[in-house]
């Protein structure tokens, strides 16, 4: 079965803090944690303080704490802006 990946782009209001190819990616909602796969129906979500849990392409996984902000899932391209991020 072929993999298929998502573009990931993680930005704060000072810098584009991560960008890469993924298969998957977990972030906090303000109704909780939802997760992202190829092919995710297009939304907007405002995101509380949390942990970003993100499946690489190569299955490495890293996680990014962020605090609050939001996220634009459309076209196979996850964006999240947050208001800070450090990987964990």
């Amino acid at each position: 079965m072929k993999v298929r990946f998502m573009k990931l782009t993680i930005v704060t209001p000072t810098e584009k803090f991560f960008e890469a190819e993924v298969v998957s990616v977990v972030a906090p909602g303000d109704e909780g944690y939802f997760g992202v796969l190829e092919n995710h129906s297009p939304f907007l979500s405002t995101l509380k303080d949390g942990e970003v849990k993100v499946k690489l392409t190569d299955k490495e996984e890293k996680t990014f704490a962020i605090t609050g902000g939001m996220a634009d899932i459309n076209n196979n391209t996850v964006k999240i802006l947050a208001e800070a991020v450090e990987e964990k």
